[in-house]
């Protein structure tokens, strides 16, 4: 690209320096990525202030090399983007070390502070060379370069007008480093979540057939040397029910692992019918417990059926498990709908208890794995099955959460997206 005239932005009119720093601010600004502000350095400030290319590079994460970055003017032979060991000697290199503005005024001051960029330069390509290190808060994140092909082209008024830019060049690539160091802990985080994930199912089902041996072995121990005394069969007691509860905390544990990401198995589904079947499942325990069950016209739904059944079966078990032993229990279940941003429908559904209630400031706690807000021998659990039912709905898309029940219990609300097909609610 030809250099500006003497008479460029920056020794010119106003009006049209504004104009200038206005279009390299929008510009700069919108850019995702390192080689975008490149292309508006080169294509914008260039010719703004008179200069004959541009170069800006980044530090990478060892912060011993420069990724470099050249804009569409980039002389034949020499790449776009190419790496550059910050031991070497260059102008960036020079003021990223120096933490401070480089300035070369003169072919002679090139080759003599440069001799390998004035050996892979033609004569009187290069004359003058400015560059200044790249900040984000007191952190050097990069450095940018701008490089003049006439003499004496670096005056008071090229170095103010580049002050102005180099802000915000500053800001723009504090923005991308961010969103990709943003990007690479969310991809870290969900790598360790799979990894745990697979952790957690290889532990529980490997430790599942010991435990069970153990069960077996108590079993044909106390056999073995019966008559116990009252104090062994109390440790007998005592040693099944931790064999049967760490049982069913692996059983828990590997369900709660294998409900992962979403799946292709959903399909647009009645609900009723799902809480109908849930009701079937566990209607000994009803029954047992008075318990009074009300179901609402629900809607259909887009979900896996296995998994939501299993969210309702783990729902009125809650609401049997932590009744109040002072009245029957009450389940009521309910849905409506909630108002999103994106284009689809979802239903809110919540099941409602009159049991002992969820203090509204604890409902965090209640869906974390192992948690446990009341601890009895009267209400065993392995503190999972609020967690797996987080877990099940996150897989569909949706938010879970706490509010208030029936007098005093509690209200376990979730979001399910609705059937795309035409549904009788619409």
């Amino acid at each position: 690209m030809p250099s500006a005239p003497e008479g460029a932005f920056g020794q010119g009119d106003e009006s049209e320096l504004l104009d200038g720093l206005l279009r390299f601010t929008i510009g700069v600004l919108d850019a995702r990525r390192v080689d975008e502000i490149a292309d508006v350095v080169t294509e914008v400030a260039v010719p703004l202030i008179g200069a004959a290319n541009a170069t800006v590079a980044v530090l990478e994460p060892s912060r011993e090399v420069l990724r470099v970055y050249r804009g569409p003017d980039a002389s034949p032979g020499i790449r776009s983007v190419r790496r550059v060991g910050l031991d070497e000697s260059t102008p960036m290199t020079d003021a990223i070390r120096r933490d401070g503005r480089i300035t070369v005024r003169s072919t002679e001051g090139i080759r003599e502070r440069y001799p390998a960029i004035a050996a892979r330069t033609e004569p009187g390509e290069m004359q003058a060379i400015i560059a200044y290190p790249l900040h984000r808060d007191d952190e050097i994140i990069g450095a940018c370069s701008l490089r003049f092909d006439r003499p004496n082209a670096i005056t008071p008024a090229v170095r103010a007008t580049v002050g102005r830019l180099v802000p915000i060049v500053e800001h723009a690539l504090a923005r991308i480093i961010e969103r990709e160091q943003l990007v690479e802990h969310a991809q870290r985080l969900e790598q360790s979540n799979r990894d745990l994930d697979a952790f957690a199912a290889v532990t529980a089902h490997d430790l599942s057939a010991p435990v069970r041996r153990i069960g077996s072995f108590l079993q044909l121990l106390v056999e073995d040397v019966r008559p116990l005394s009252s104090k062994g069969e109390d440790y007998v007691g005592r040693i099944h029910y931790q064999v049967e509860h760490l049982s069913a905390l692996l059983r828990d544990t590997l369900a709660y692992a294998q409900v992962v990401g979403p799946s292709a198995l959903r399909q647009p589904v009645e609900l009723n019918a799902l809480v109908e079947e849930a009701r079937t499942s566990l209607a000994a325990d009803l029954t047992a417990a008075d318990a009074i069950v009300t179901v609402h016209e629900l809607p259909r739904a887009d979900v896996e059926p296995t998994l939501i059944t299993q969210v309702f079966v783990d729902l009125f078990e809650n609401a049997v498990k932590y009744r109040r032993l002072d009245r029957a229990p009450r389940i009521e279940v309910r849905a409506e709908a909630v108002e999103t941003e994106d284009e689809r429908r979802w239903w809110r559904v919540s099941v409602l208890d009159n049991g002992i209630g969820i203090a509204l400031e604890r409902a965090e706690e209640v869906f974390a794995m192992f948690s446990r807000l009341e601890v009895s021998d009267a209400r065993p659990g392995t503190g999972i099955g609020l967690a797996f039912v987080k877990r099940i709905i996150e897989r569909h898309g949706g938010d879970i959460g706490v509010a208030a029940g029936i007098d005093g219990g509690a209200a376990i609300w979730f979001t399910l997206p609705a059937a795309q097909a035409v549904d009788r609610w619409a």
